[in-house]
């Protein structure tokens, strides 16, 4: 073909302009480059969400400074209550789960309200965190047997003749 005519054949005239429109393609010649433009954009979403992410950090270190006073609180006023202070309760046994929690005279003196809240608290406490809860058994510090329970259905005492009948044994 070096001797014959640039374009003596219309397969040659094809050929040659597909060859030369690769060349334009690969050369991008006129045309932004994509991949700079899509790597801007990549760099610019990541500094958005490491932005979002490091800006945020600082309120959770606060939350758990909050919750730490907040349990602190809990077992000063738990310490009040226990076998040294008004002794709603006696001891704990946490050997396994659920934790058995030995009630005493002033849990059986207070009002409904106040034993319910005085469970709730002492979940929170043993959990950990002022918004979760642990599984308690409430057993009589003096028989020894079950007077009610905190779980998932909340607090609940077993009816006043069991306990009682129980108490007298």
């Amino acid at each position: 073909m070096q001797n014959v005519p640039l374009f003596a054949r219309g397969a040659d005239i094809t050929r040659h302009s597909v060859c030369l429109a690769g060349e334009l393609r690969n050369k991008n010649v006129g045309e932004p480059k994509k991949e700079g433009i899509m790597g801007k954009f990549g760099v610019i979403v990541l500094l958005a969400l490491t932005f979002i992410f490091f800006h945020r950090t600082p309120a959770v270190g606060d939350e758990f400074k909050r919750r730490e006073a907040t349990i602190a609180q809990y077992k000063k006023w738990l310490d009040s209550l226990g076998p040294g202070g008004s002794r709603f309760w006696i001891r704990l046994d946490d050997r396994r789960r659920p934790h058995r929690l030995y009630v005493g005279e002033g849990f059986y003196r207070a009002d409904y309200h106040s034993q319910e809240r005085f469970v709730d608290t002492f979940s929170n406490y043993l959990a950990g965190h002022p918004e979760k809860f642990m599984l308690i058994d409430l057993f009589d510090a003096g028989t020894s047997r079950a007077v009610g329970e905190y779980g998932f259905g909340g607090f609940k005492l077993y009816p006043q003749g069991v306990r009682m009948a129980d108490r007298h044994r």
